[in-house]
């Protein structure tokens, strides 16, 4: 899967021609941390000294989501200049959208992002994925990433 990174406000998914945005807020009453150790996140090292970072939100009551977070490798977030993008989680085919701005790091400029979250009705906290990014940068850079294992119940940072 190839996936470009849309620097715009909105994400055009396929012939379906409409724009996707998270449009609600994690109210669990904390905030992501990002260090380099949190076991509720999955990490993998990608581009230059970046860190992605993968964990998942399971809530019956707001429906499951997966989150990423972006950061250098101590554990400082890394707001990237897209808001939108494709992953594949397993066979189904998710989008990421910008987290809302009290869920980012304060002061992160509006049009850059560190933290995604893609909706993910389908995930099943017992079951194992494989979480696939492949992206091209506008400046022609390759960058992938793929999580293996990702276990939602182990991975989570939330769970009720």
């Amino acid at each position: 899967m190839i996936l470009f990174f849309d620097m715009g406000q909105g994400h055009s998914h396929g012939d379906h021609g409409h724009s996707h945005s998270h449009g609600h807020s994690h109210s669990h009453g904390h905030g992501h941390g990002h260090g380099a150790d949190d076991p509720t996140m999955l990490s993998v090292k990608f581009g230059d000294g970046l860190v992605a970072k993968l964990t998942a939100h399971l809530s019956e009551k707001d429906g499951n989501e997966l989150d990423i977070f972006v950061a250098s490798e101590n554990g400082e977030p890394v707001a990237l200049a897209l808001k939108t993008f494709s992953a594949k989680v397993n066979n189904e085919t998710v989008t990421f959208t910008a987290a809302p701005a009290d869920e980012r790091p304060e002061g992160e400029p509006a049009d850059q992002c560190s933290h995604y979250v893609a909706k993910t009705p389908f995930l099943v906290p017992s079951d194992t994925y494989t979480v696939t990014v492949s992206a091209y940068s506008m400046q022609g850079d390759k960058l992938d990433v793929v999580w293996k294992n990702f276990l939602p119940s182990k991975y989570a940072h939330h769970h009720d």
